[in-house]
């Protein structure tokens, strides 16, 4: 076989990739692994007695804010790293935004309290577990979209997979939030952070390996 008909046989029934692939695949992970996410909370953990008046509250929707807004970056970031070749420059930063906006809120008001009651603030009742609680409501999430994502054809795995877990923390952190009764904006800045970083973290170390192509 020569050259010009090997080529042939390998691209002819080649179809051109559609423009909105990558938002598609993503924005159908995001709805399995919040659907997931969500099971879970409820069937583990339930929801918030007070979600009623909660949900008309400031601390609620700060929390669901912060998350909101740390998805939406990683979003952003998500859409240009699933597609070979590109590169995300500045974009990077931007999770960095709402990290550094809310931590410098939580130090203004830890430094307007009575000394003694800083600690209490910051720890709140659930510190010891709520990180670990974000991280694992990002199981299913994490998974649904690195599985999405080895559709798609990131080139720099570990950046992407990184992205990934830092999108599927948010959403965690955003329902986590149903039953969480956490208000100050330490703790949330602190330990809400510490659970969203979690998957991120899983997926610097593990990039290559969960977005290896198909």
């Amino acid at each position: 076989m020569h050259t010009d008909q090997l080529i042939h046989s390998l691209t002819h029934d080649l179809q051109p990739t559609p423009r909105d692939l990558v938002p598609r695949l993503i924005v159908y992970a995001l709805c399995i692994g919040l659907a997931a996410a969500l099971l879970i909370l409820v069937l583990a953990y339930g929801l918030r007695d007070d979600l009623n008046t909660a949900f008309f509250s400031w601390p609620f929707w700060m929390k669901w804010t912060y998350a909101m807004s740390l998805g939406l970056t990683a979003y952003l970031l998500i859409e240009r790293l699933a597609r070979p070749g590109t590169q995300p420059g500045w974009l990077l930063l931007l999770p960095l935004l709402p990290i550094a906006m809310l931590t410098f809120m939580a130090i203004r008001t830890q430094l307007s309290l009575p000394e003694h009651a800083r600690m209490a603030t910051w720890l709140g009742h659930s510190y010891t577990y709520c990180s670990w609680n974000i991280g694992l409501l990002s199981i299913p999430i994490f998974a649904v979209l690195c599985r999405a994502l080895r559709r798609a054809a990131p080139t720099q795995l570990r950046t992407t997979a990184c992205v990934a877990g830092l999108m599927a923390g948010a959403i965690a952190a955003f329902v986590y939030g149903l039953f969480c009764t956490e208000s100050s904006l330490s703790f949330v800045s602190t330990w809400y952070t510490l659970g969203i970083l979690l998957p991120a973290l899983v997926g610097a170390v593990f990039g290559n390996t969960l977005l290896r192509w198909e």
